[in-house]
């Protein structure tokens, strides 16, 4: 036998003991199952506009005719290159990222049981994590989770106390407020009529009125704004689909005529 054959033969076998290994372990089955499907929901969102970052798509720059600032075009740059190469955008695993994902099926569930209603997770609920990209060609949104077919759920679970007391004194969401862009992109699809915007704080006692703080956003009085991000978004998503990196970077002078 050749070295080349001995080597072939030597993986087939530890592929064969790494299978049987998860086979004989379903805890890690599930781990890798969770893992391809996250995986094929970063594909999806590869080379595409995101609600996640509609706050920065909306920023303008400091001029009366710079309706597109740096932090815009830095993301439909962002955008641009990741369609380009195929490589997505780096993910910063910083730890208030962290501590908001583990806590966020918590909090799906706690607001079920306070207010009495099915919730589905759209990170596990549904065969594939929900990326709602069929409404704006270029564009793709994550809702955490739905009530119905027509509430959308956005969690925040802050890893800085003040933050979530911050949040809890909120009664209107207005475009001073964190995450507003965001949250109007929830509400882009025809079937969405409501947003709620929840801050969930674990380290709460259950019973803490201020354990779960809920602002409901009726979409009949955001339509403008919602009408403006669509615009918006679809004007990104003509510089990055023209293949011309100077028309993402002189964008406020194409708007401005």
């Amino acid at each position: 036998m050749g070295l080349q054959e001995e080597f072939d033969k030597i993986k087939q076998n530890i592929s064969k003991e790494v299978e049987e290994a998860v086979d004989n372990n379903p805890a890690e089955q599930i781990l890798i199952e969770q893992q391809e499907r996250e995986d094929r929901w970063l594909k999806k969102r590869e080379g595409k506009l995101t609600s996640s970052k509609n706050d920065d798509l909306m920023k303008k720059g400091r001029g009366k005719y710079m309706p597109w600032g740096d932090t815009a075009i830095k993301v439909l740059l962002d955008a641009y290159h990741e369609k380009r190469t195929g490589v997505g955008r780096h993910k910063v695993y910083a730890k208030a990222m962290e501590w908001g994902k583990s806590y966020e099926a918590e909090a799906i569930n706690y607001y079920a049981k306070k207010y009495g209603v099915e919730v589905k997770n759209c990170s596990t609920d549904f065969d594939e994590i929900v990326f709602v990209d069929d409404v704006i060609e270029g564009y793709g949104d994550s809702p955490d989770a739905y009530v119905g077919d027509d509430i959308v759920l956005e969690f925040k679970c802050p890893y800085n106390g003040s933050v979530h007391l911050k949040n809890c004194v909120i009664s209107v969401i207005d475009d001073t407020c964190d995450y507003y862009w965001q949250l109007i992109g929830h509400m882009i699809p025809d079937n969405v009529k409501e947003v709620h915007f929840c801050s969930y704080d674990p380290r709460m006692d259950e019973d803490d009125p201020w354990k779960l703080h809920v602002v409901v956003m009726k979409k009949e009085d955001y339509i403008q704004d919602v009408n403006i991000l669509i615009d918006r978004i679809k004007a990104g998503v003509a510089a990055i689909e023209s293949d011309d990196i100077m028309n993402i970077l002189n964008i406020n002078s194409y708007e401005s005529n």
